[in-house]
């Protein structure tokens, strides 16, 4: 047995909880079974990046598990074959890093956004992945983000230009016109749409996140200012019940944010427990779950109850209910 040779810089849970899959710095991908007996034991890989996984996503029926790298490329892996481990489609084009990943609730359009300063859509529909994509142009700095709202209608994306952007996919040319949102006083490292495509919800180097109002006339004039971490905020996400927002940071912790308080700025609820940054958070389908994945090479689930999370900020030594996954390849 060999542990990992580097952080986890990406986490996700696939829509049908069947399997966990981290990304690491070591160039792999693990994954987990869910329904296992124990689902903490030995993790399987998935090799074929050349350098660094800085994002993975599932498709929302579960069929793909999609990787993103520093080696440029993003990959597809097919979770409905016998042994997901055994090929993948590699996807090129981006001229840099490809930093964000994520695939659109009706399994139409993959978005990757990289280093580059461009996202690309790619279309999952075609017969050659590869060969149907649509170029979104306009940041001025590296994209840092990406993500669909539920009903297919934006990709939202966030950049080292220090703002958001929304892109309309049912308008003749969805880079025409982009949406933006200003206000982050630095790069915007993460963004995630609720459910119910009522919040997006950013965050970056400025350690504040914030909650944009889609229904509002001007989504971009009064966000919802969420203070208190004191790192860059790497990652967040928001339960499929539109209850809670999670935001991962530099301060080794991830805070939850209950969306349906009068004021969601009010009383954050502290996941303490990781020892290096936090870099990507996720729910479970069923909201039973909060994943963490962490530069402390480890990934984390902490049960939530109906009201709060059971892993409570005081002591987490005191949370059995937390699983914590060592990502330990065989060697």
């Amino acid at each position: 047995m060999g542990s990992a040779k580097g952080p986890i810089e990406s986490v996700a849970i696939s829509r049908d909880n069947h399997w966990l899959a981290a990304g690491s710095d070591d160039h792999t991908v693990l994954f987990w079974n869910l329904r296992a007996k124990d689902p903490a034991a030995r993790p399987m890989v998935l090799r074929g990046h050349e350098d660094k996984v800085t994002s993975v996503a599932f498709s929302p029926d579960s069929h793909w598990l999609v990787t993103a790298s520093q080696d440029h490329t993003a990959r597809l892996w097919d979770f409905t074959a016998r042994d997901p481990t055994s090929n993948s489609v590699v996807l090129r084009g981006h001229e840099q890093t490809v930093w964000a990943v994520a695939v659109s609730p009706d399994n139409h359009w993959l978005a990757t956004g990289s280093y580059d300063g461009t996202v690309r859509l790619w279309d999952l529909t075609a017969k050659d992945f590869g060969s149907d994509r649509v170029v979104l142009s306009g940041h001025m700095g590296k994209v840092s983000a990406v993500a669909f709202s539920p009903d297919s209608h934006w990709v939202a994306s966030g950049s080292w230009d220090q703002t958001a952007r929304l892109w309309d996919l049912r308008a003749r040319d969805p880079a025409a016109a982009p949406v933006i949102l200003r206000g982050q006083e630095g790069p915007v490292a993460a963004v995630a749409f609720s459910p119910d495509n009522h919040w997006l919800v950013s965050g970056g180097f400025d350690g504040i996140s914030r909650l944009w109002d889609l229904r509002s006339k001007d989504p971009g004039a009064k966000p919802v200012v969420l203070l208190g971490q004191k790192g860059l905020v790497h990652a967040a996400a928001v339960s499929p019940d539109n209850h809670w927002a999670v935001t991962g940071s530099d301060d080794n912790t991830a805070w939850l944010w209950n969306l349906k308080a009068k004021d969601p700025a009010a009383s954050p609820v502290v996941l303490l427990g990781h020892q290096r940054p936090v870099y990507d958070v996720g729910f479970s389908p069923d909201n039973l779950w909060v994943a963490t994945a962490s530069g402390d090479n480890t990934a984390r689930l902490w049960r939530l109850t109906s009201k709060r999370p059971d892993c409570q900020p005081c002591d987490p030594a005191r949370a059995p209910r937390l699983v914590q996954f060592n990502c330990v390849q065989p060697g």
